[in-house]
């Protein structure tokens, strides 16, 4: 009896002693996600060019159209217009790995 709870014991404590190691991969991106309706709106990122947001590439996720554009991390300012209309201005901060969600009118 001493014998098997002694090699009980010695299995606990290397079970106890063992490593466990785990490498994490981090997105070197940042996204700007926009969602909504973008008919006939315009997206300008930090006063640069305007980007036509009814011609972009979409895709269906949970039932909303939604557009992802790559952004570099950091402070931004982003505008979307509707015609002379502005609907969305804000101050962004993304990081790595960061996707920031926008929803537009």
């Amino acid at each position: 009896m001493k014998h098997i709870l002694l090699v009980c014991f010695v299995a606990l404590l290397a079970g106890c002693a063992a490593t466990f190691d785990t490498v994490q991969q981090v997105d070197e991106s940042a996204y700007l996600q926009l969602q909504g309706n973008f008919s006939n709106t315009q997206l300008t990122v930090d006063n640069a060019t305007p980007v036509n947001l009814s011609t972009v590439e979409t895709f269906e996720f949970e039932g909303k159209t939604v557009a992802k554009f790559p952004i570099s991390t950091g402070s931004h300012t982003i505008k979307i217009t509707r015609g002379e209309d502005v609907l969305v201005m804000r101050k962004i901060y993304v990081t790595n790995g960061n996707a920031f969600e926008v929803t537009v009118p």
